[in-house]
């Protein structure tokens, strides 16, 4: 393992999301690509010997895509993680009954949203559609028949995760939160220090299962109050303060 190299001591992981942090807020997904500070900060924090992953709600066929140079990903929240040689899955979505279900409300959905806004079906390696993303940032306003929508996969047991503030709500087979991600990439990387950084309060989860939280700042979150957090560090002063923190980390 890396982390046993020179370089971060302790079996350091940096663990990423990805919109926000990684990717610009609010890029369209066909341009949604790490920078390059980005990428360069990444090949750096692997060079010193640290574990590297990213968590995300995106689903492993777009991170894989993304030239990530990453040890791990945690895909759709953790339902689905990748590492070198290996891919879990969470059993729960395996289930038959709740595949046909699921696909029946985002066919609905499909049909209620149309137009108004995009739908991301959050797919896992098995072809297995796990959850579905309804996203209206480059239309401007809601759809008109969202919460119709998120009244029926409520209905249906299905769980959903909006935050008022953010222009999209996704909708999972299985209840699934960040910290999930976290501690199964911290056991399985063998990583006994976890640094997070997220943008959203959708990162609570994983930022309670770290050992050092970071909330990355920029144009989208400007007013959400993140309490219980190690820093606060603007998206464009990023990659400089990790830098710094890895040296730190390393001393």
């Amino acid at each position: 393992m890396r982390g046993k190299l020179l370089g971060v001591k302790a079996y350091v992981g940096f663990f990423f999301d990805y919109d926000g942090v990684l990717s610009p807020v609010n890029a369209e997904r066909s341009r949604a690509f790490p920078p390059k500070d980005r990428l360069e900060m990444l090949s750096y924090l692997r060079s010193r010997g640290a574990v590297v992953a990213v968590v995300s709600s995106k689903d492993c066929p777009f991170l894989t895509s993304r030239g990530l140079s990453v040890d791990a990903v945690a895909c759709v929240n953790g339902l689905e993680v990748r590492v070198p040689g290996y891919v879990v899955l969470d059993e729960r979505v395996l289930d038959p009954s709740k595949q046909v279900r699921f696909a029946k409300l985002v066919d609905v959905a499909e049909g209620a949203i149309g137009g108004e806004a995009y739908l991301e079906r959050k797919k896992l390696s098995l072809d297995l559609l796990v959850g579905v993303s309804i996203d209206w940032r480059s239309r401007g306003q809601e759809p008109s028949r969202l919460w119709e929508v998120v009244s029926l996969a409520k209905e249906l047991g299905f769980p959903v995760k909006w935050v008022p503030s953010e222009p999209f709500v996704d909708i999972y087979i299985v209840d699934v939160e960040k910290d999930l991600a976290v501690k199964l990439l911290r056991k399985i990387l063998n990583v006994r220090k976890v640094v997070y950084f997220g943008d959203s309060p959708r990162d609570l989860p994983a930022f309670e299962a770290s050992d050092i939280s970071v909330f990355v700042r920029h144009s989208s979150n400007r007013d959400i109050t993140v309490s219980r957090v190690s820093y606060v560090v603007n998206y464009e002063e990023l990659p400089e303060w990790v830098v710094h923190l890895a040296t730190e980390l390393s001393s």
